[in-house]
């Protein structure tokens, strides 16, 4: 159950990101193991499959992940376009989040 609720999540998340750049490649922020990680990983490898651009899982360890988010997102890196995150941790990423209310359409929901 979790699974295919996390990849829902991640499809919609790519495919709202995606539809920004008009098809431009992508690069996710992730941590590794657990089922966020097979769900993730089965969506990007979809998406790959079935678009022209393409998407990149960038893992970095769970150990200083939030710390890593947090350093980059104040710093404006680009290493990354789309970050996982955890709900209890949304208010801390606040300040360097983008909207995206208008890139979801009828399609991604």
């Amino acid at each position: 159950m979790i699974t295919r609720i996390l990849s829902l999540a991640g499809a919609a998340v790519l495919s709202a990101a995606l539809s920004t750049a008009a098809l431009a490649d992508i690069t996710i922020l992730a941590w590794p193991g657990g089922p966020a990680e097979t769900a993730l990983r089965k969506v990007v490898d979809k998406y790959n499959e079935t678009s022209d651009s393409k998407a990149e899982l960038l893992y970095f360890s769970r150990d200083n992940f939030f710390d890593k988010m947090l350093a980059d997102s104040a710093a404006g890196s680009k290493e990354f376009d789309v970050m996982l995150t955890a709900t209890y941790n949304v208010g801390k990423y606040a300040p360097f989040m983008v909207p995206i209310d208008d890139l979801i359409t009828d399609d991604v929901m």
